[in-house]
């Protein structure tokens, strides 16, 4: 009877980890696709030589429009699963982090002359950030839809 038990508890055991495994995987392919809509929005290949090219700010404008539509892509989904009032608190909070985080970064690597890479550095960290937050947004809204 121990040994049917220690089975049953197994099996259930190796099923919650391969049903966790489903919906990570689940979050990391639906997080994979906003940040590639994303990216091709900003960094369009017709116009990749120029952004690359580092003559003017084209790479900086190219981060910035990939943050906001990572920034509109969590906000829809905030939109659909949180009250009014907790949606408009926590898109003031993520205004608040992108003016504090570009913030630093513009100080960080525009104290001393770093050309473009500078004028740019503040951006790409940030829409990196933004990524890490589309990502848990998801997982705990997929977490919580179980």
């Amino acid at each position: 009877m121990r040994k049917i038990l220690f089975i049953l508890f197994g099996c259930l055991v190796a099923l919650s980890a391969v049903a966790e495994e489903e919906v990570l995987d689940i979050v990391e392919r639906q997080t994979q696709k906003v940040k590639d809509e994303c990216y091709k929005s900003a960094f369009p290949e017709e116009k990749m030589d120029k952004i690359l090219s580092l003559t003017d700010d084209s790479l900086k404008d190219a981060e910035q429009k990939y943050a906001v539509c990572m920034e509109k892509n969590i906000f829809k989904i905030i939109d659909i699963h949180f009250s009014p009032e907790v949606t408009e608190r926590m898109k003031k909070n993520l205004e608040k982090f992108r003016m504090y985080y570009r913030d630093f970064y513009w100080d960080l690597y525009n104290t001393e002359d770093n050309g473009t890479i500078g004028r740019m550095q503040n951006d790409a960290i940030y829409s990196r950030r933004l990524e890490d937050i589309l990502y848990d947004v998801n997982l705990h809204f997929m977490l919580n839809s179980e």
